[in-house]
């Protein structure tokens, strides 16, 4: 069954928590990278309101911009009105 996505601030409100299913493995400790079946990633760190992070622009719903992408498994969406649209 796959899971749909998940965002939400995380306790001091300096970055965005995103968790979602993704099939890339990278234990670089055990040497081994490469693609696995889904597995669900808890609470990816997203940085927010600098550079290169994202911009709440709702907390309530949750609304951040731009659009948020896994670089290991390619899954991408928006996060707005406090769901997730895929791209």
């Amino acid at each position: 069954m796959t899971r749909t996505p998940a965002v939400r601030l995380d306790d001091d409100g300096r970055h965005i928590l995103w968790s979602h299913e993704c099939n890339f493995l990278d234990l670089a400790s055990a040497g081994i990278a490469g693609r696995e079946p889904s597995l669900w990633h808890p609470d990816v760190l997203l940085p927010l309101n600098d550079d290169r992070g994202w911009r709440v622009e709702s907390t309530d719903p949750l609304t951040v911009s731009p659009s948020i992408l896994c670089g290991s498994c390619g899954t991408h969406g928006f996060w707005r009105d406090g769901r997730w649209i895929s791209a």
